[in-house]
């Protein structure tokens, strides 16, 4: 009414400004988009296109919390040109962002997307580092609705990178509530519960900013308590001073004057501190209502939690089971390994210790051998290297169709040098069209451990038959030897995977 009665356009709109969002905190949205219809006139007068194109955007947010989503759009569009308009790229990819949360807010994905994308584009050439970890985060949440797990993974990553760096609480605790669903869905129990629990953390430490902020309320009503005896010490002077002006008409015209500044000054502090007092109590209402949704989605996560713990405890004898297959296959690999090391460490001490003796033809056929063994060994580690990164997810059944000549003959190739110390025959009587569908991984796993066991357990000047049997629908591949056999106890315990025999 003060600002009325001067014909401030601009402190009226601003203060109508202020009402309205204080009635859009109580969730009154009908006064409050009285209230900002009418600053935005008063600002329309005044024509400054920032604070219209501010205003626009608080009356574009009461729409779309109304449900009137054409009414929304329509003064997103005009806040977004205006900011076009005087260059201010900042605040027009912040109303772009609007515009993308309208249209997800209808389930209307492709164009909240696109939305995004066109401010995320703009906030990254101006590196608003906040806006871009907002943003990130929004198109990782519209790609997890469209269930595009990687590409969502993709963005909120890009998100929480920033909102660490900018160490901001209520994004980093938005960020790892997406990053607990995304997991969820897609059966990662462990990771969900680890998110879910970094969520939980960040979630207490934006209550504990908010009690910071009543902290900050309680020490600004004591400031104005002190401001209130201020005054009230000032006008105790301006009171004496008063009373020494009232023996003549001069005098009492100064002590009249004084008496009207010392009510107006009441008047002011009375007005100052019930506004202020009304604030508080808006802000204490506020926190009640945030604190009552947050304690329901706490309890709603709990139940959750509780469900993945029973979950969790129900997978956890498959994991074990995994486990120990895991750990059956990790020894096939170190025993694949062992041999082809062997046979180089065998050959480089026989170079070492009679190199001063040896012929050069000797000594070269020495050396060539080492480097054929050492170049196996490596093709070999580099095909075991090759399955172990396409297991990461778990062991896979890869079938293709198999030649078994070549691949035995590659297989005896490798540990050729030690059958050789021990002078065994190895005999390769492969059935031409010995093809079989199968992992090459696997059956190369299985033929390298038969082969290394009969040269390991074959006495020297033994044979070592290497055959297969082609039937009708099956191929038998033998490798047969001299030497000792397995006992049939052994023989019964091959397939446990709890126990280890050779």
């Amino acid at each position: 009414e003060i600002y009325q009665s001067l014909g401030d356009e601009i402190r009226i709109s601003n203060c109508l400004n202020y009402i309205g969002g204080v009635y859009y905190t109580q969730g009154e949205y009908d006064h409050a988009l009285d209230y900002f219809l009418s600053a935005l006139g008063y600002r329309e007068i005044v024509g400054d296109k920032s604070k219209i194109a501010a205003i626009m955007n608080n009356v574009a947010m009461i729409y779309k919390n109304m449900g009137n989503y054409e009414k929304s759009l329509e003064y997103y569009m005009q806040a977004m040109n205006n900011y076009n308009d005087i260059g201010n790229k900042k605040l027009y990819a912040a109303t772009q962002n609007h515009i993308g949360n309208l249209y997800k807010v209808q389930n209307k994905l492709n164009n909240a997307l696109s939305w995004f994308k066109k401010a995320y584009d703009i906030r990254r050439n101006i590196n608003d580092k906040q806006g871009i970890a907002q943003t990130a985060l929004d198109i990782g949440t519209i790609y997890k609705a469209k269930r595009n797990n990687a590409a969502a993974l993709a963005f909120i990553n890009k998100s929480i990178e920033i909102a660490k760096d900018l160490n901001d609480f209520q994004l980093l605790r938005d960020v790892y509530l997406a990053l607990y669903e995304i997991n969820k869905k897609m059966g990662r129990t462990s990771s969900a519960l680890r998110f879910y629990e970094n969520y939980t953390a960040w979630k207490d430490s934006v209550f504990n900013m908010n009690t910071l902020e009543k902290i900050t309320q309680v020490q600004m009503q004591n400031e104005a308590e002190r401001m209130r005896m201020k005054i009230a010490y000032e006008n105790d002077q301006k009171q004496k001073e008063i009373e020494q002006l009232k023996s003549n008409r001069e005098e009492q015209e100064k002590y009249y004057n004084l008496k009207v500044k010392a009510e107006q000054d009441a008047r002011n502090f009375i007005i100052a501190v019930a506004v202020g007092l009304l604030l508080v109590i808006i802000l204490l209402i506020n926190r009640f209502v945030i604190k009552s949704r947050a304690n329901k989605k706490l309890r709603k996560a709990n139940d959750e939690l509780s469900e993945l713990n029973t979950r969790l405890n129900k997978s956890e004898k498959e994991l074990k089971l995994l486990n120990v297959t895991k750990d059956k296959f990790f020894s096939i690999i170190a025993h694949d390994l062992r041999n082809p090391f062997t046979a180089l460490v065998s050959l480089s001490e026989v170079l070492s210790n009679k190199v001063d003796t040896m012929t050069s033809e000797r000594r070269k056929e020495v050396i060539d051998q080492i480097t054929y063994a050492a170049t196996n060994t490596y093709r070999l580690l580099g095909n075991l290297l090759e399955w172990s990164r396409s297991q990461q997810e778990g062991i896979k059944f890869v079938p293709e169709i198999i030649p078994l000549k070549p691949l035995t003959e590659e297989i005896v190739s490798l540990q050729l040098n030690l059958a050789q110390q021990k002078e065994l025959n190895i005999a390769i009587e492969i059935e031409p069209n010995s093809d079989v569908e199968t992992d090459r991984h696997m059956i190369s796993f299985v033929i390298r451990n038969l082969l290394g066991n009969a040269i390991k357990f074959t006495p020297k000047g033994g044979n070592i038959s290497i055959s297969t049997q082609i039937g009708k629908s099956e191929v038998i591949y033998k490798v047969t030897d001299t030497g000792v056999g397995i006992s049939r106890s052994n023989i019964e315990k091959l397939f446990d995977l709890n126990s280890h025999y050779t």
